[in-house]
């Protein structure tokens, strides 16, 4: 019975062993890694396994204050990641995926108010993308295909008045446009294809008379 005893506990020994050893090798390629400023602060410090940066990492201006944090998979940004001002204000958030920004994306005034938000697919604007004035108005709204302008296009003056209405097509200027002044009177109007003016455009003097232009 006591030698049965004595295999049992040599077992587990052995067992508890090899546990330590495999978590030992595992462990092997991983390490602290840090990065210095020239006045000597920490630029940036976070994980890396066998050299390659793994999870999160954290990275600082000269005054030490904190600048970003990424997340990282195989030396590549993968997840959320947020850049802050030299004050500690948040100005961006992302969302990377493989190397490339994914998904929503905002940008913020000092005040924390949104500046811009929309979406990237493959590192490219996608769909709806809209920009405010500091106030919270809309600055501009547009709409992307690839990267490039593809949809209903508007600019707004800083009081809310329009200043462009129009669309794009293929990163061009296509359809039916609408320009207006800084107070939001209409001056001129026409057409666009492929990014060209076509057909009759008209122009509006202060009274709001219609004339024709050339084009």
């Amino acid at each position: 019975m006591k030698q049965i005893f004595q295999q049992i506990i040599c077992s587990c020994a052995l067992w508890l062993l090899w546990g330590w050893q495999a978590q030992a090798v595992l462990a092997q390629g991983e390490e602290k890694a840090k990065e210095m400023h020239p006045n000597g602060v920490v630029k940036a410090e976070g994980r890396k396994v066998d050299g390659k940066k793994q999870g999160y990492w954290f990275y600082y201006y000269p005054s030490a204050k904190v600048m970003a944090f990424e997340k990282y998979k195989d030396d590549i940004l993968d997840g959320v990641a947020k850049y802050y001002d030299q004050n500690g204000i948040l100005e961006r958030r992302e969302i990377w995926a493989n190397g490339a920004k994914q998904d929503s994306a905002y940008t913020y005034y000092p005040d924390g108010s949104m500046k811009k938000l929309g979406i990237y697919k493959n590192d490219l604007y996608e769909g709806l993308w809209l920009h405010y004035f500091a106030d919270g108005k809309l600055q501009q709204k547009a709409y992307y295909r690839g990267g490039q302008l593809d949809g209903t296009f508007e600019v707004n003056n800083p009081d809310g008045t329009s200043l462009q209405k129009g669309a794009y097509k293929n990163g061009k200027e296509d359809g039916y446009w609408y320009f207006y002044n800084e107070k939001g009177a209409l001056l001129n109007e026409g057409a666009f294809v492929e990014g060209k003016k076509t057909g009759d455009w008209f122009k509006y003097s202060k009274s709001g008379k219609k004339k024709k232009m050339k084009v």
